[in-house]
């Protein structure tokens, strides 16, 4: 399977996390995605204040919106943050959050900040390749008490960047078209979503263009997730997979629980 490497400037961490021996990403000053030592810069970089300090929360748990994509942009966000707890009582849960459509999707289980603990690093997101937010959508996180800060050091760019995301697609029962390339595409990864109350079971085939959905373009055979999984990484075949013009993903789930969502991030010439 062929390499990518994504590499996001970050302000004021430096992470580097794996997903097998596939794909690496580095948080550090450059600002490209390299895909077999090509490069695939991310166009006028800019670093928004995605910070939120002491958190406010009447009513746990709360959604709370550090940063809003303005149009004709995109931000990636790596999957940890900085955190302090100083509130004065127990452990605080946290998790990053997708906010698209007016809907908040958590984007891990989240993991527990002890009291006292300052300027620790948590991961808050499962999206290990960066999470992409497109223009319209919020950077946010879900807290279960007040008195959190929280700091995701994210990068915005232009969004005619070749990095991209699909829009959040909510399944329904049977074959769900989740991508079709419209160029020549290179997937990094697809992300499952379920907290409906029940075990999802799907299968996922790549179809060339004109063709149909065989044992033969299946790349997930018969997997389940369970309920309250925020969101699944899945790996395997589907990483670093080239897309010709015209090929599609399928998705086939086997129910349309409400509170299911899926999207896929990907590169293009």
């Amino acid at each position: 399977m062929k390499s990518i490497k994504l590499l996001v400037l970050a302000v004021l961490t430096l992470a580097v996390f794996a997903v097998g021996s596939d794909i690496q990403v580095n948080v550090n000053s450059l600002n490209y995605v390299t895909v077999n030592n090509s490069s695939v810069p991310l166009p006028n970089p800019t670093w928004p204040v995605n910070y939120a300090f002491s958190i406010p929360c009447g009513s746990p748990p709360c959604d709370v919106d550090l940063y809003t994509v303005p149009a004709n942009r995109k931000v990636v966000c790596p999957p940890t943050a900085i955190v302090s707890n100083q509130a004065g009582g127990g452990a605080i849960n946290v998790t990053g959050e997708l906010k698209s459509g007016g809907v908040y999707y958590q984007l891990t289980n989240p993991p527990a900040v002890a009291n006292g603990n300052i300027l620790v690093t948590e991961t808050i997101s499962n999206e290990s390749n960066g999470m992409i937010y497109l223009a319209g959508e919020s950077v946010s996180v879900n807290v279960t008490a007040a008195g959190l800060t929280v700091e995701w050091p994210c990068i915005e760019y232009d969004s005619a960047g070749k990095f991209s995301r699909t829009a959040v697609i909510t399944p329904s029962a049977g074959a769900n078209t989740v991508i079709t390339a419209l160029v020549n595409t290179k997937l990094v990864a697809f992300n499952f979503y379920n907290n409906s109350g029940s075990t999802r079971t799907y299968t996922m085939n790549m179809i060339p263009f004109g063709g149909s959905a065989t044992t033969v373009n299946l790349v997930v055979n018969t997997a389940t997730l369970t309920t309250a999984n925020r969101l699944v990484h899945v790996g395997g075949a589907i990483q670093g997979m080239n897309m010709n013009t015209g090929d599609f993903l399928n998705f086939t789930d086997d129910a349309s629980t409400a509170t299911q969502a899926m999207w896929v991030s990907y590169i293009t010439p």
